[in-house]
């Protein structure tokens, strides 16, 4: 990979087209973003993909809380899985873990087989998991593209340890381990070295008309930060 990419949290249209103009390479797109995110509405991917030219990857999330569903839920995500990919993602953010704190492999293979040939990341509910290397175990063996993770901790920089043992074991095996949480263009540059991350993931929000909206000056910040580290 010649290039770190870049990927912003868009809890909307609006800041779905900021990260763009900003230079992301991509978006996951999600609304409800105090919440966490979650899944965003169809107008909103149908606009993200008319309007896009970077790739759109969807988090599909039913609620709030933790990520331990029901066999109802279940259904809920996966229909919602294959009505994103019918509108046109370009990839699927989602995952699924038991009542004892491990990944749910029965409810992931689920949620991956909806996706069909698309692009399939993990996302955040692996920093809830017991065991983190057993779990990535888990998702090298389900075939997950990618794992969204701060390295079990508040912020990626406070688990950037973990995040870096996660990397050395994931990335041979084709699995990429992609930091995000609390990160900015103050911290990007030696979180990406620390680490050796090759996909970054920040929502770049700011307070704008009293809500957070992606700012596109600090995705073009971010953007600037990672194309420096490649530099001869």
């Amino acid at each position: 990979m010649n290039k770190i990419l870049l990927e912003i949290c868009a809890g909307s249209l609006t800041s779905a087209l900021a990260a763009a103009e900003g230079g992301a390479d991509r978006v996951e797109l999600c609304s409800a973003l105090p919440l966490d995110g979650l899944t965003p509405g169809a107008g909103t991917l149908i606009e993200a993909k008319r309007l896009l030219s970077i790739p759109v990857h969807v988090l599909i999330r039913p609620r709030e809380g933790n990520f331990v569903y029901s066999s109802q839920e279940l259904k809920v995500i996966c229909a919602d899985i294959e009505a994103a990919r019918d509108l046109g993602a370009d990839g699927i953010v989602c995952g699924a873990l038991d009542q004892w704190g491990n990944i749910d492999v029965a409810a992931t293979e689920q949620m991956i087989k909806a996706s069909q040939d698309l692009p399939f990341t993990f996302h955040r509910a692996f920093d809830r998991c017991n065991n983190p290397l057993e779990a990535v175990r888990l998702l090298i063996e389900m075939g997950v593209n990618t794992l969204l993770t701060s390295g079990q901790a508040e912020t990626a920089v406070l688990g950037k340890n973990l995040i870096k043992e996660l990397v050395d074991t994931a990335w041979p095996k084709g699995l990429t381990v992609m930091p995000g949480a609390g990160i900015n263009a103050s911290n990007i540059t030696p979180l990406a070295v620390e680490t050796g991350a090759r996909v970054i993931h920040l929502s770049a929000k700011k307070k704008m008309d009293g809500y957070d909206q992606t700012d596109r000056k600090e995705v073009k910040n971010c953007r600037k930060a990672l194309d420096l580290i490649l530099k001869p």
